[in-house]
């Protein structure tokens, strides 16, 4: 189950770009396949993605999408 501040964020950017949303979740599906145990929390007006830890996260805007990744210790 998504948690309830994820599921909100989500409306809102199906609200404002439905081609945003699928791109939203498009990523989130991937990285979910990606890493089995992703926790996904809303910071910085996008969705952050955690596995022990933080590792990037997935912001909609008007206009485009932006993904971002780091990996920690570089």
């Amino acid at each position: 189950m998504k948690n309830k501040s994820v599921q909100a964020l989500l409306e809102d950017i199906r609200l404002v770009s439905e081609q945003n949303y699928e791109i939203v979740e498009t990523v989130r599906a991937l990285v979910q396949k990606t890493f089995e145990t992703t926790l996904e929390e809303v910071k910085y007006g996008g969705i952050l993605f955690r596995s022990g830890v933080q590792f990037g996260g997935v912001l909609a805007y008007k206009t485009h999408v932006t993904v971002e990744l780091n990996r920690p210790g570089f």
